[in-house]
Protein backbone atom coordinates (compact mmCIF):
# COMPACT_ATOMS: atom_id res chain seq x y z
CA UNK A 1 0.00 0.00 0.00
CA UNK A 2 1.61 3.83 -0.65
CA UNK A 3 1.69 6.32 1.68
CA UNK A 4 0.28 10.21 1.26
CA UNK A 5 3.31 11.14 -0.52
CA UNK A 6 5.28 9.86 -3.69
CA UNK A 7 9.64 10.83 -3.12
CA UNK A 8 11.38 9.99 -6.46
CA UNK A 9 14.91 10.09 -5.63
CA UNK A 10 17.91 9.32 -8.00
CA UNK A 11 21.18 11.34 -8.90
CA UNK A 12 20.10 13.33 -11.91
CA UNK A 13 18.23 16.48 -10.66
CA UNK A 14 16.66 17.03 -14.10
CA UNK A 15 15.50 13.74 -14.83
CA UNK A 16 13.81 13.55 -11.22
CA UNK A 17 12.07 16.92 -11.75
CA UNK A 18 10.76 16.24 -15.20
CA UNK A 19 9.50 12.52 -14.34
CA UNK A 20 8.30 14.42 -11.02
CA UNK A 21 6.12 17.04 -13.12
CA UNK A 22 4.76 14.37 -15.29
CA UNK A 23 4.24 12.01 -12.97
CA UNK A 24 2.58 14.73 -10.46
CA UNK A 25 -0.01 15.89 -13.23
CA UNK A 26 -1.16 12.40 -14.19
CA UNK A 27 -1.88 11.58 -10.67
CA UNK A 28 -3.37 14.66 -9.43
CA UNK A 29 -0.45 15.68 -6.92
CA UNK A 30 1.14 18.66 -5.72
CA UNK A 31 4.67 18.96 -6.84
CA UNK A 32 7.70 20.17 -4.34
CA UNK A 33 10.97 20.44 -5.29
CA UNK A 34 12.98 19.69 -2.04
CA UNK A 35 16.07 21.95 -2.74
CA UNK A 36 13.51 24.84 -3.98
CA UNK A 37 11.81 24.24 -0.55
CA UNK A 38 15.42 24.96 1.38
CA UNK A 39 15.84 27.88 -1.04
CA UNK A 40 12.36 29.15 0.24
CA UNK A 41 12.87 28.87 3.84
CA UNK A 42 16.63 30.01 3.67
CA UNK A 43 15.78 32.94 1.22
CA UNK A 44 19.17 31.52 -0.60
CA UNK A 45 19.66 30.04 -3.67
CA UNK A 46 21.52 26.41 -2.63
CA UNK A 47 24.33 27.48 -4.79
CA UNK A 48 25.37 30.67 -2.61
CA UNK A 49 24.42 28.03 0.47
CA UNK A 50 27.23 25.79 -0.72
CA UNK A 51 29.71 27.91 -1.90
CA UNK A 52 29.13 30.43 1.07
CA UNK A 53 28.64 27.76 3.98
CA UNK A 54 29.85 24.33 2.44
CA UNK A 55 28.39 21.09 1.53
CA UNK A 56 28.08 20.36 5.29
CA UNK A 57 26.26 22.98 6.23
CA UNK A 58 24.08 22.05 3.43
CA UNK A 59 23.80 18.58 4.26
CA UNK A 60 22.24 19.63 7.19
CA UNK A 61 19.48 21.81 6.40
CA UNK A 62 18.42 18.61 4.21
CA UNK A 63 18.39 17.23 7.67
CA UNK A 64 16.44 19.55 8.88
CA UNK A 65 13.93 20.77 6.42
CA UNK A 66 13.69 16.47 5.98
CA UNK A 67 11.52 16.94 9.26
CA UNK A 68 8.92 19.38 7.77
CA UNK A 69 8.00 16.69 4.31
CA UNK A 70 5.58 15.02 7.04
CA UNK A 71 3.32 17.29 7.00
CA UNK A 72 2.56 17.44 4.06
CA UNK A 73 0.00 15.09 2.10
CA UNK A 74 -1.08 14.04 -1.75
CA UNK A 75 2.43 15.55 -2.37
CA UNK A 76 5.07 14.54 -5.07
CA UNK A 77 8.31 15.31 -3.68
CA UNK A 78 11.63 15.55 -6.29
CA UNK A 79 15.36 14.96 -4.20
CA UNK A 80 18.69 13.98 -5.26
CA UNK A 81 20.23 10.39 -4.02
CA UNK A 82 22.41 12.84 -1.99
CA UNK A 83 19.81 13.75 0.61
CA UNK A 84 18.65 10.48 1.12
CA UNK A 85 22.91 8.99 1.45
CA UNK A 86 22.30 10.00 5.33
CA UNK A 87 20.56 6.99 6.42
CA UNK A 88 18.62 9.11 9.38
CA UNK A 89 16.99 11.12 6.02
CA UNK A 90 16.32 8.38 4.08
CA UNK A 91 14.37 6.20 7.16
CA UNK A 92 12.25 9.98 7.82
CA UNK A 93 11.07 10.20 4.11
CA UNK A 94 10.60 6.36 3.83
CA UNK A 95 7.84 7.54 6.73
CA UNK A 96 5.75 9.21 4.84
CA UNK A 97 6.44 8.97 1.21
CA UNK A 98 6.57 5.88 -0.66
CA UNK A 99 10.02 5.94 -2.32
CA UNK A 100 10.70 5.62 -6.22
CA UNK A 101 14.38 5.62 -7.03
CA UNK A 102 15.50 6.11 -10.64
CA UNK A 103 19.09 5.37 -11.48
CA UNK A 104 21.17 3.97 -14.32
CA UNK A 105 24.32 2.43 -15.15
CA UNK A 106 27.39 4.56 -13.75
CA UNK A 107 28.81 6.04 -17.55
CA UNK A 108 24.77 7.06 -17.85
CA UNK A 109 24.86 8.63 -14.30
CA UNK A 110 27.94 10.83 -15.01
CA UNK A 111 27.02 12.13 -17.99
CA UNK A 112 23.99 13.12 -17.33
CA UNK A 113 25.33 14.78 -14.39
CA UNK A 114 28.02 16.27 -16.55
CA UNK A 115 24.83 17.86 -18.80
CA UNK A 116 23.10 19.04 -15.84
CA UNK A 117 23.04 22.79 -15.43
CA UNK A 118 21.38 23.17 -11.86
CA UNK A 119 23.87 20.89 -10.29
CA UNK A 120 24.87 22.93 -6.85
CA UNK A 121 27.46 20.76 -6.23
CA UNK A 122 29.21 20.38 -9.90
CA UNK A 123 32.80 20.16 -8.77
CA UNK A 124 32.04 17.40 -6.70
CA UNK A 125 30.57 14.99 -9.64
CA UNK A 126 32.72 12.39 -9.74
CA UNK A 127 32.98 11.74 -6.14
CA UNK A 128 28.64 11.95 -5.62
CA UNK A 129 28.60 9.67 -8.65
CA UNK A 130 30.73 7.26 -6.77
CA UNK A 131 29.49 7.93 -3.83
CA UNK A 132 25.89 7.17 -5.07
CA UNK A 133 26.86 3.95 -6.51
CA UNK A 134 28.71 2.75 -3.49
CA UNK A 135 25.59 2.90 -0.91
CA UNK A 136 22.48 2.34 -3.50
CA UNK A 137 22.81 -1.32 -3.01
CA UNK A 138 23.16 -1.29 0.96
CA UNK A 139 21.78 2.19 1.97
CA UNK A 140 19.05 3.01 -0.95
CA UNK A 141 17.63 0.33 -2.76
CA UNK A 142 16.85 -1.60 0.07
CA UNK A 143 14.38 1.42 1.15
CA UNK A 144 13.24 1.78 -2.29
CA UNK A 145 9.21 0.64 -3.09
CA UNK A 146 9.70 1.26 -6.86
CA UNK A 147 12.73 1.02 -8.53
CA UNK A 148 13.56 2.30 -12.64
CA UNK A 149 16.73 2.03 -13.96
CA UNK A 150 16.29 5.34 -16.71
CA UNK A 151 19.55 3.92 -18.89
CA UNK A 152 18.19 5.27 -22.42
CA UNK A 153 14.97 6.36 -21.22
CA UNK A 154 12.77 9.26 -21.71
CA UNK A 155 10.71 10.88 -18.68
CA UNK A 156 7.90 9.89 -20.24
CA UNK A 157 8.40 6.06 -20.66
CA UNK A 158 10.08 6.85 -17.06
CA UNK A 159 6.83 7.79 -15.82
CA UNK A 160 4.66 4.85 -17.48
CA UNK A 161 7.22 2.44 -16.28
CA UNK A 162 6.34 4.14 -12.52
CA UNK A 163 2.87 3.97 -13.21
CA UNK A 164 2.79 0.29 -14.37
CA UNK A 165 4.83 -0.12 -11.06
CA UNK A 166 2.14 1.13 -8.72
CA UNK A 167 -0.70 -0.27 -10.69
CA UNK A 168 1.35 -3.69 -10.34
CA UNK A 169 1.37 -3.53 -6.27
CA UNK A 170 -2.60 -2.12 -6.26
CA UNK A 171 -3.70 -5.26 -8.03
Amino acid sequence: MFKPNLAIIGPNKSINHAVGELLSQELQLHFLEFDLLIEWEENLPIFDIVQDYGSEHFYKLEKKHIRKLDTFDGTLITTSATTIMDEQNALKLSEFCTLILLSSDSSTVLKRMREDQTQHLKSNILARSREFFANINTNIKPLADIFVDTTARSPGIIKDIVIEKMLGEVN
